[in-house]
């Protein structure tokens, strides 16, 4: 968690990496504990929306990680936190600077702020490609 402390990073960006590494970001399976009365099931999918799924299995998900895997020629994508924690720890990209780190927080920031703008005020995307540009859009704000 230190890189992630020390990086560029705006802090609410900083706050919500740890919460997704400690498994604390409200996902709907975490409202359900917490005995909210809605559906635990993914608004895009239908499955459970746990955070593994809602940041990398949801198929919205897949297709985000797939496109930025394809573009940075990373080997594989990430499909779970700790997979995350392995490409962090393992440089992935072209610098074993924060540029790798920058990307990945940018990636699941945007997830984030579309997955909540489409439950809670009803903003549904038409494609993959606004969240691409949202990213875009973060990543060179902060890069």
């Amino acid at each position: 968690m230190t890189e992630i402390w020390k990086s560029r990073l705006p802090l609410k960006i900083k706050i919500f990496l740890w919460m997704l590494w400690h498994d604390r970001v409200l996902t709907r399976e975490q409202m359900k504990i917490r005995k909210w009365k809605g559906s635990e099931k993914c608004k895009y999918c239908g499955k459970l929306e746990t955070r593994n799924h809602l940041f990398f299995n949801c198929v919205i998900t897949q297709v985000i990680w797939v496109w930025v895997r394809i573009s940075l020629r990373w080997p594989e994508r990430p499909t779970s936190v700790q997979s995350l924690e392995t490409m962090i720890g393992l440089g992935l990209g072209t610098n074993r600077d924060s540029s790798t780190l920058i990307i990945i927080a940018s990636v699941v920031w945007c997830l984030w702020k579309t997955r909540n703008d489409w439950l809670f005020n009803d903003h549904l995307i038409k494609s993959p490609k606004a969240i691409a540009h949202k990213i875009l859009g973060l990543f060179c704000h902060n890069g």
